[in-house]
């Protein structure tokens, strides 16, 4: 709850852009699926070796040690591979997006803001388009297989 609140008080001090351009909430996701310590060991470093070095941990944590995962856009195609995977019965969810007030709309974002987000945050852009790939495969390949079960 601390680290929230210490979130949510940088997010009110700051411009959007301002509050990305501090290096503790760059690419947050990646960090996040690195893991703890390696972020940390890896932020010495800095620069495109400790970058690239957490982007690479990120994707192989991501690949091999989560059993899944899900992308918003794709709720209901992860649900539904999730319910088959786990042998679940497969209800409908609400969508769950995310709803704050005071978060601008991107077409409200100039093109400098939206590219220095892209900038402070590129391995979470570059972990993203990973990982859903490896959904959209994952989720494939158990279509597939539902398939070939079913015939």
């Amino acid at each position: 709850m601390r680290l929230f609140r210490h979130v949510l008080r940088d997010a009110k001090r700051f411009s959007l852009v301002e509050f990305y351009q501090l290096a503790k909430h760059q690419n947050q996701q990646t960090k996040y699926i690195a893991g703890f310590p390696v972020n940390r060991i890896l932020g010495l470093y800095g620069g495109s070796i400790g970058e690239r070095n957490l982007l690479k941990i990120a994707k192989h944590n991501l690949t091999h040690n989560f059993d899944s995962f899900g992308i918003l856009e794709f709720l209901s195609e992860y649900q539904s591979w999730f319910c088959d995977r786990h042998g679940f019965q497969n209800t409908a969810v609400r969508d769950v997006k995310t709803k704050t007030k005071v978060r601008p709309k991107i077409a409200e974002l100039s093109d400098f803001e939206i590219s220095e987000i892209r900038r402070c945050n590129a391995l979470d852009f570059q972990l993203y388009d990973f990982a859903r790939q490896l959904f959209v495969a994952r989720y494939m390949a158990n279509r597939n297989q539902k398939t070939e079960d079913s015939a």
